[in-house]
């Protein structure tokens, strides 16, 4: 890394997968967790009050937050297509 910004990685899918996720990417020395998105906003919020990150209100809005450097998809195995493939178009 050639920043001393930590790399931001964004959550999208909040249940119970994203508190691990969350928990491992807080581990990391240069990483951190900036932001979640759920389509449940009140999960988004919750997890993002938990670890100290901010809670987006659409992908659209998380894939273009200049701290977001990567995207984890926590979604149910069946609806990681969307997700991904917008943030693959954002250059996550």
């Amino acid at each position: 890394m050639t920043s001393s910004q930590p790399f931001g990685i964004a959550i999208v899918g909040c249940g119970m997968i994203s508190e691990f996720q969350s928990k491992a990417i807080g581990a990391l020395p240069d990483a951190r967790v900036v932001g979640y998105f759920d389509s449940v906003g009140a999960m988004a919020a919750k997890r993002a009050e938990e670890f100290g990150a901010r809670a987006y209100g659409s992908i659209d809005e998380l894939v273009a937050d200049p701290d977001v450097s990567a995207v984890s998809i926590c979604t149910p195995s069946g609806v990681h297509l969307e997700p991904a493939l917008q943030a693959a178009a954002a250059g996550k």
